[in-house]
């Protein structure tokens, strides 16, 4: 864990920039559906709850573990770390966080990701009832080079970009500006969201299941998270 204490960067403080967005969400959000690592949080309704979407791209730290091995890549050079996952977790939340006078915005930095349930044996021992024939990560996150975040109310935009030591600001910088190029570029053909008003770009593709007896329609709309 020392090694791995050495290798990770503190977080210095936070870039951000308002931005004017030329096209729904969605669809901007669909721009990076094919990048390692993106993720995508709507949200819907009039409830403050769902206020925001957001989109976190470009990870330049991943924590992917099961039971008693950990893999931590940064900047695409990977380690095996030899402890559970939590315990990584815990070495990486302690070493970059985030000043609390540099908190903006509901999300301006962190970790995107899950943790499963099988996490339950870094803890406790307990019956195994369920067959882990998938061999899935047991704990992913990604933590983002760049942050976007849609105010639905106020109907604006921030980009935000954490500042890392090792790096400095000139690459918090590099990363917005390439960014904002990226949204000048022509979109990728587009597709219609099946009964939504919204136009959004493949992987985002919609698949009609079949009815029910009662003769209602379902529509199921893949999640737009970690890709």
């Amino acid at each position: 864990m020392d090694r791995l204490d050495t290798l990770l960067p503190p977080i210095d403080g936070i870039r951000s920039m308002a931005i004017t967005l030329e096209e729904p969400f969605e669809a901007m959000a669909a721009r990076f559906a094919h990048a390692p690592g993106t993720v995508v949080l709507l949200s819907g309704g009039d409830l403050d709850c769902a206020r925001y979407h957001l989109l976190a791209i470009h990870p330049w730290l991943t924590i992917n573990g099961r039971r008693q091995s950990t893999t931590v890549v940064i900047d695409g050079a990977g380690q095996e770390i030899p402890q559970d996952p939590l315990t990584v977790l815990e070495t990486v939340l302690q070493r970059c966080r985030l000043p609390v006078e540099d908190a903006v915005s509901p999300v301006c930095a962190g970790l995107f990701g899950y943790l499963a349930y099988e996490l339950k044996d870094c803890l406790e021992r307990l019956p195994r009832t369920a067959l882990d024939d998938l061999a899935l990560p047991h704990l992913l996150f990604f933590a983002p080079t760049l942050i976007v975040v849609h105010d639905q109310k106020e109907d604006r935009t921030h980009l935000y970009a954490p500042v890392r030591r090792d790096v400095g600001d000139a690459a918090a910088k590099a990363a917005m500006a390439d960014f904002i190029a990226a949204l000048k570029r022509p979109s990728p053909s587009r597709v219609f969201f099946q009964g939504l008003p919204q136009r959004c770009s493949p992987p985002f593709r919609v698949k009609p299941t079949r009815a029910p007896s009662n003769g209602s329609a379902i529509t199921s709309l893949p999640a737009m998270s970690t890709r």
